[in-house]
């Protein structure tokens, strides 16, 4: 797909999405990117604005969806005052430490009711 480009955005413009992205800039150094893809007649275009070296951000990469699309047509749920007004909620959540490791919920249910089921077998319940 070939994405047309904005050089200038509304804050009432339907938007489709917006992302928050690190790319290595036409200088060489890594930037801290906000993409925002707006609708323009039938087509997308992106929207490119510099936030700064990439380094300085604390916050993880993200992208807010603004629409949906089946594959035939778009449907925009978003403006983009609306997903700017939630980027500015995501910057304040911190990166998770690289220790991090996601909960095993399912494994966790399972376990969780194989107890439950031991434990009214033992009760006769």
């Amino acid at each position: 797909m070939l994405w047309a480009g904005a050089t200038e955005i509304r804050p009432d413009e339907p938007a489709y999405s917006l992302s928050e992205l690190n790319i290595q800039s036409p200088y060489g150094d890594m930037r801290r990117y906000r993409v925002i893809c707006v609708v323009r007649g039938d087509k997308l275009a992106q929207h490119f604005e510099d936030l700064g070296p990439s380094k300085t951000f604390t916050s993880p990469l993200f992208r807010i969806p603004g629409g949906v699309s089946d594959g035939k047509k778009i449907e925009i749920l978003h403006s983009v005052a609306e997903l700017t007004d939630i980027a500015q909620h995501m910057v304040d959540i911190p990166a998770l430490p690289d220790s991090y490791e996601p909960r095993d919920i399912l494994h966790e249910y399972i376990n969780n009711r194989d107890q439950y089921h031991q434990i009214a077998k033992e009760q006769g319940l």
